[in-house]
């Protein structure tokens, strides 16, 4: 058992790191990013990220909500963008606002 264990152990290598102080983990990082293998990217270099600008929109609204709401914050709102409409002059954007009590809403 412990020869056939040992030969798959031939090639690692021990890296005595203290995470409280930090010590040696540059060298243990930089292993890691030696022995990692190359893929292929995920995504475009151009493209930032795999979200909607419908989510992005929502995230706002939703943002604006927190900062200038002034009596009990929603933290279990959710935003939905239910139209995006992209103009020459002007985008027209419709978003529904679902909040968890009816205490929480609008008189």
């Amino acid at each position: 058992m412990w020869q056939s264990g040992k030969k798959k152990l031939d090639k690692c290598e021990v890296l005595p790191i203290t995470a409280s102080s930090g010590i040696n983990s540059k060298k243990v990082i930089k292993k890691i990013v030696e022995l990692l293998p190359e893929s292929p990217a995920y995504y475009d270099k151009d493209q930032l990220t795999d979200r909607s600008t419908r989510f992005f929109v929502a995230e706002m609204v939703r943002e604006k909500i927190f900062l200038n709401y002034t009596h009990e914050i929603p933290y279990a709102c959710q935003v939905v963008t239910d139209t995006y409409e992209e103009g020459e002059k002007i985008d027209r954007i419709r978003c529904v606002i679902y909040v968890e009590r009816d205490s929480q809403k609008p008189l």
